[in-house]
């Protein structure tokens, strides 16, 4: 008797380890996946806050041959007759105000004109007096997208800054820039895009960005959709190899891959350096950041050392590196105005760590945005078995956003949801929910921990009630041969 109590005692001690160890393990790899999906659904929340830009869809022979369109005599006669523009007292300048300003203001109208562009002339008022804009336009051609504007636009006023009325050629600050868009404008204007492009002249800019502050904040994004703006100021000067630095702020930095793209795939021979997350405020770009609206600012790496003096003139400037300047910003305009935008979807529910039980009906929601064409077919299909196999659950559904879901039986607690959208370019975009569970039935319900312990306990238990029961067959057996006394 006190044998068998004693493997009683430890099949028992056995099973308490066994169930306690199990148990452990059990919570452990619970807790281990459910701190796995928070934070993929964190990285994910967190990744909503980062505008990923328009795809970039590679080298386009098209495209390539517009690039190779910009003209090293083109560039350096714009940015010579710029320099040259004098006030009424024959003082070469472009000052904000002086006669020599409102003859570039025509100049550049008459310039933009003749490549058979929409241009008007926008007037504003601010602290110093009156000044002008100098807009043109290159409609899109496609009726769904021609409200999505690129502007691509540059400074026209120059200055001294060591005397109010004196000499101010500006032909790096910036009549490079403004050589820059209309030789890109020069090109562009002979060929269609699906989008609009803008190109821009800004006034006032070296007393305090008025122009584009003025234009940035009456924009009405019911009537327009500004997708980028990308300033060019200053970009003629080279030295030590150094050349031009592209600056964005934190939600327009898909603007700089965007360009960095461009560069590599048309091998554009140029010293680029991108400064992501940039607080660069002196140029025209900030008064699209202040308005919410991504931007860009392209400016020599080293600055050139007559700027906002007499002896900033065109002889001092590396003509080449404005012309591959120019056709890297063709290049990148025109992929951005042209380009097929596929459509995005986020699942709203069911979210991870979600219970959903059988046969009940659920809501799974979603938020789209339809890209460059129109949503046409929503399609939902669910897993059990981490995405080895998809089962529909409706397909060529209308977007409206939800579907009401009656929830299968499942032999297994985990489950996600996917959504597949498509437009009518057959372009399309997907979203996978975080893992969530299906109830079991109340009489299939296991306890964590639990039963396998107790199985390997029950066995054990046979094992020794039949090992003892063959002991004591034994012993009877042996009282019988032995006589007693």
């Amino acid at each position: 008797m006190r044998n068998r109590c004693n493997k009683l005692f430890v099949i028992l001690f056995v099973f308490f380890i066994l169930s306690s160890t199990f148990s452990m393990m059990t919570v452990n790899f619970l807790s281990i996946e459910d701190e796995t999906e928070i934070s993929l659904i964190e990285s994910l929340e967190a990744g909503e806050q980062i505008n990923e830009g328009p795809l970039f869809s590679g080298y386009d022979p098209v495209i390539h041959q517009m690039m190779n369109e910009t003209e090293d005599s083109n560039i350096y006669d714009y940015i010579d007759t710029l320099q040259n523009f004098e006030n009424e007292d024959g003082i070469r300048t472009r000052r904000d105000g002086t006669l020599g300003f409102e003859k570039a203001v025509n100049w550049t109208s008459h310039k933009l004109n003749s490549f058979g562009l929409d241009v008007f002339r926008q007037n504003f008022t601010y602290s110093k007096g009156e000044s002008s804009n100098v807009i043109a336009e290159l409609s899109g051609s496609d009726p769904r997208l021609e409200d999505e504007t690129y502007i691509i636009g540059a400074h026209l006023d120059s200055i001294n800054s060591d005397e109010e009325n004196k000499s101010a050629p500006g032909a790096d600050d910036n009549g490079s820039g403004i050589a820059l868009i209309l030789e890109a404008a020069r090109i562009l204007s002979q060929y269609e895009f699906n989008r609009t492009i803008r190109f821009a002249a800004w006034g006032a800019e070296e007393l305090g960005l008025h122009g584009s502050s003025h234009y940035a904040s009456n924009i009405d994004p019911t009537e327009e959709d500004i997708r980028g703006k990308f300033n060019y100021d200053m970009v003629g000067y080279e030295e030590d190899g150094l050349a031009i630095t592209h600056h964005a702020n934190t939600q327009s930095n898909w603007m700089l891959d965007y360009k960095s793209k461009v560069a590599k795939s048309y091998d554009i021979d140029i010293n680029f350096t991108y400064e992501y997350d940039s607080n660069l405020t002196a140029s025209d770009h900030s008064s699209f950041w202040n308005e919410g609206y991504d931007a860009t600012l392209s400016i020599e790496t080293e600055f050139n050392p007559h700027y906002h003096s007499e002896e900033d003139t065109v002889d001092k400037l590396t003509i080449p590196q404005i012309t591959k300047l120019t056709s890297h910003a063709v290049g990148t305009i025109a992929h951005l105005a042209e380009e097929e935008e596929p459509p995005s979807v986020e699942l709203e529910t069911p979210k991870g760590g979600e219970s959903w039980e059988p046969h009940s009906e659920e809501g799974i929601t979603w938020h789209t945005k339809k890209g460059s064409r129109n949503i046409t077919g929503i399609d939902l299909k669910y897993t059990l078995d981490n995405g080895s196999s998809w089962t529909n659950i409706g397909t060529n559904l209308n977007d409206t956003g939800s579907y009401l879901w009656t929830v299968p039986e499942s032999h297994t607690n985990e489950a996600k949801i996917q959504i597949i959208v498509y437009d009518d370019h057959e372009m399309s975009a997907h979203d996978i929910s975080g893992s969530f569970t299906i109830e079991k039935d109340e009489d299939e319900k296991e306890i964590p921990g639990f039963t396998f312990p107790v199985m390997i306990f029950g066995v054990l238990l046979a094992l020794i009630l039949h090992s003892d029961e063959q002991l004591s067959k034994k012993q009877n057996f042996f009282e019988t041969l032995v006589p007693t006394r």
